[in-house]
């Protein structure tokens, strides 16, 4: 929703999501007894997929400049009550500071994990 930074630190404000992250719903991590009740069938996944994959084309194509995540798992997944997929990353940290080059020198994402868009040239 939004974004509120100082010198000291930087946060990323969410909508709540009712439904919480895919990370819950494949690991059988909900305890809520109504939300239980409903399973995560394969057109649902087939739509959270699809949603995944629209949120990140935007990232990569359509946002000025491009956004490259970097760490996509199912915990960054968000799920709204209709299993509609919310791309967010909890664990983001700002790589440039004010007055340093826009250069990387650090990996940063999960352990295990290569970002698709890496490879495309």
């Amino acid at each position: 929703m939004c974004c509120i930074s100082n010198e000291d630190s930087m946060f990323l404000v969410y909508k709540y999501l009712e439904n919480h992250n895919l990370d819950k719903w494949l690991h059988k991590k909900i305890k809520s007894s109504s939300v239980s009740k409903v399973v995560l069938d394969w057109p649902k996944r087939l739509k959270i997929a699809i949603g995944i994959v629209q949120g990140l084309s935007y990232m990569h194509l359509d946002c000025s400049p491009p956004v490259v995540h970097r760490d996509i798992k199912t915990s960054n997944i968000l799920l709204d009550t209709q299993f509609n997929a919310k791309v967010a990353d909890f664990g983001a940290k700002m790589l440039i500071k004010p007055g340093e080059l826009n250069t990387m020198s650090a990996v940063i994402g999960s352990f295990g994990y290569i970002a698709p868009a890496i490879f495309s040239v």
